[in-house]
Parts: structure tokens; C-alpha cells; sequence
């Protein structure tokens, strides 16, 4: 056999073999879609969660609650001078977090 027909044979060879890998690695990329996508609707239809039209800003933010003296011993309810309570608003500003520093 001539040393050209060998490594023919073996180019045929390294190419079936990566084939056939390409062919396992598509296939095992499907499954893992697959998998996702069903662990994905099992976790959606086994756990509660939010409704559609409720945004978490709305459903979080505090109702007013009015602002006591506690001096005047009041406690929280209807003011005992007639409007001394102010009624806390709640805030549009997002929570800032900051890390690091010394």
C-alpha cells in the first residue's frame, strides 16, 4: 500500500470521527434546550407568582401613613389638634446601594 492511500484512509478516518462528535454535540446541545425549557414550564406551573399587571414597584410601595409628634404622645390616629399629622408620601426614587469604601 502506498504511503498516499494510507493517510487518505486516515483523513477518512479523523473525518467520520468528527462527525460523528459534531453529531453527539448537537444533539446533547437539543437536549439541554429541551431539559430547560421543560424544568422551565414545570417551575411555572408549580410555583405561584405574580400576576401580569401588577408591577413589584405598586405592589411594594407603603400606603401613607401619617407622621406622629413624640412629644405630643400621639399615636398615629386621628390628631388630637385637629391636623398636626402630615401624610408621608411614598418615594419615586430607587433604592441606592453602594459597596467598598474604607
Amino acid at each position: 500500500m502506498s504511503p498516499v492511500r494510507e493517510v487518505q484512509r486516515a483523513q477518512a478516518r479523523r473525518d467520520a470521527a468528527l462527525l460523528g462528535v459534531r453529531r453527539i454535540t448537537w444533539w446533547v446541545g437539543a437536549g439541554a434546550v429541551a431539559l430547560t425549557a421543560a424544568a422551565s414550564y414545570v417551575a411555572a406551573e408549580t410555583f405561584p407568582g405574580r400576576t401580569a399587571g401588577a408591577s413589584p414597584a405598586a405592589a411594594a410601595a407603603p400606603s401613607a401613613t401619617p407622621i406622629t409628634d413624640p412629644a405630643s404622645g400621639d399615636s398615629g390616629g386621628v390628631p388630637s389638634d385637629g391636623g398636626s399629622s402630615v401624610p408621608v408620601q411614598p418615594s419615586n426614587n430607587a433604592p441606592v446601594a453602594v459597596s467598598g469604601g474604607s
